[in-house]
């Protein structure tokens, strides 16, 4: 039978859990306490959480979204990722910048969505552009017609512009 404390630690979990779509698994192990909280740290400081829970507990508070891809993921030690702000390729960024940057630190895999991922799959992620940099290639796209639009419509003006300035420099010379 569940203890009191670990029962209300599962409450809260799952209550936390509840609201999230994305979320990753990170291996620690070998990590001193300084890597440990330089990573904590820098994930903060990119609105990333970094908790180490018990596995038994992230199991239960994932509930029905513990498919045997995440079970796999939860063996030994292990972090959950995860940010309540940021899109998940923000996240999947980090998180693979800071294992390139900590040799100790591992990513596992994650879930986006529905669907489990593994590692290999994170690293995938973190290669996909961000939604800001989506936005503005579309931003461009979109421009960049127009702007060849407006300078062909621009250019017999100009055109026109130059040969008046010429008739007229031309009469009064």
């Amino acid at each position: 039978m569940p203890n009191f404390i670990n029962l209300r630690m599962r409450a809260e979990f799952e209550k936390e859990f509840s609201g999230l779509d994305n979320f990753f698994f990170v291996d620690y192990r070998g990590m001193n306490s300084t890597e440990t909280v330089t990573v904590r740290n820098g994930l903060r400081s990119e609105s990333v959480q970094f908790r180490v829970i018990k596995n038994s507990l992230v199991e239960h508070a994932l509930g029905e979204r513990a498919v045997e891809s995440v079970r796999t993921c939860l063996k030994g030690p292990t972090a959950i990722c995860y940010s309540l702000d940021s899109d998940p390729v923000s996240v999947a960024k980090s998180l693979t910048g800071w294992a390139k940057k900590v040799d100790a630190m591992e990513v596992k895999g994650g879930v986006l969505g529905e669907q489990a991922l593994s590692a290999d799959e994170v690293v995938r992620l973190s290669r996909v552009p961000s939604r800001e940099e989506l936005l503005s290639m579309l931003v461009s796209g979109i421009q960049a017609p127009l702007s060849g639009l407006a300078n062909c419509l621009q250019g017999p003006l100009t055109g026109m512009a130059r040969i008046l300035a010429a008739v007229r420099d031309q009469k009064e010379a």
